[in-house]
């Protein structure tokens, strides 16, 4: 359909006509710089900045452990169990391993071969759960080759029991940017690693940016929210094994 300056024009009013991008003006108005068009290149979404606020979270954290050592308690233990190599996973618990370092958590790693069979993983949530070094316990999704890891986790003491559920698809750019509402917030869950060794998420982020009102970017968003919440939710678990010893 085309449009003639008549047909969008209110009645009783005329227009000099079409201006630089698209926009239009009555023949009295004025021309003052507030009323040009916002450029349409740079990013409308405010950014959701999980980083920074996971960083306050773990100097907080921080701080509570130094207080708790000081006290002669125990340092708090993590353990984090990776099965296979999946590059996302592995990123994941690299993260977790360093925010653990940061707020003087104590990371118990346990990374084991693609193969590794529900038997074995169950005679290594026993020992974790009877060791009293260990104060949460968390076995990094997926697993391969066990599709359904529901009896694994529910095997770990619920006591101990620190997972953080995140679900996404993992499929980047499933969701364009151009599905996005105009205004629409934007959380995306999903981390994928390209073949350039970039991470991304499940929506294509530079079109979403120009038309959501917030977004979270991947890397960046989510991710380190989880992370963080993770240590605060070992520091609770070994502040609650003080209580019930």
């Amino acid at each position: 359909m085309r449009l003639s300056r008549s047909s969008i024009a209110p009645k009783g009013r005329s227009y000099k006509g079409w201006r630089n991008r698209g926009q239009w003006r009555p023949a009295n108005a004025t021309t003052p710089n507030t009323a040009r068009m916002t450029d349409t290149t740079a990013p409308m979404a405010r950014i959701l900045d999980g980083k920074r606020i996971a960083d306050d979270l773990l100097d907080t954290l921080k701080a509570r452990v130094d207080v708790r050592l000081a006290a002669g308690r125990s340092r708090p233990g993590l353990a984090v169990v990776l099965v296979g190599s999946d590059p996302a996973s592995q990123s994941y618990v690299r993260n977790k391993r360093r925010a653990a370092q940061k707020v003087g958590i104590q990371a118990f790693d346990f990374d084991l071969p693609a193969g590794t069979g529900e038997a074995d993983l169950l005679a290594l949530i026993d020992r974790l759960n009877a060791d009293p070094a260990v104060h949460g316990i968390l076995v990094q999704l997926p697993l391969p080759g066990i599709p359904d890891a529901t009896h694994l986790i529910h095997r770990i003491d619920p006591r101990k029991d620190v997972d953080i559920l995140v679900v996404a698809v993992g499929r980047p750019g499933l969701i364009p940017g151009g599905w996005v509402k105009p205004g629409a917030v934007v959380i995306d869950v999903g981390i994928n690693r390209l073949d350039d060794g970039r991470l991304v998420g499940d929506v294509g982020f530079a079109e979403a940016a120009q038309r959501a009102s917030w977004i979270t970017p991947v890397p960046g968003g989510v991710g380190p929210m989880t992370v963080a919440t993770l240590m605060q939710n070992t520091l609770e678990a070994a502040e609650a094994a003080d209580e019930n010893p």
